[in-house]
């Protein structure tokens, strides 16, 4: 799994704004940065200059656009909810459903 940098921020703000548990939020981080599968990848300045590529292109907002371009880094499919980024980045990246993406990769 491909993720930005921007993946661990944004978990760890949501849990402790949610729940008003920053030791919460904390541990969620340290078990992120521990996965064996996950590959994080820095918004560095190649990675940005695409994302704002991307957010132009697309009319995307900034957070969505920095992971429709890790996921055009990694070469990878983009697993997401969001509509917008489903139908304004399918143009630029790989993008689908987790629903198609379970249709198309049966157990």
């Amino acid at each position: 799994m491909h993720q930005p940098t921007l993946f661990l921020v944004e978990v760890c703000a949501t849990i402790a704004r949610r729940t008003g548990d920053r030791a919460l939020a904390v541990a969620a981080g340290d078990t992120i940065v521990g996965m064996p599968l996950l590959d994080l990848h820095a918004l560095d300045d190649a990675c940005a200059a695409d994302a704002a590529g991307v957010a132009a292109r697309c009319a995307l907002r900034g957070a969505d656009a920095v992971y429709v371009a890790t996921a055009r880094m990694a070469h990878a499919t983009l697993i997401t909810l969001d509509r917008d980024v489903l139908t304004r980045a399918s143009a630029v990246a790989a993008v689908m459903s987790p629903t198609d993406w379970l249709a198309h990769h049966p157990a």
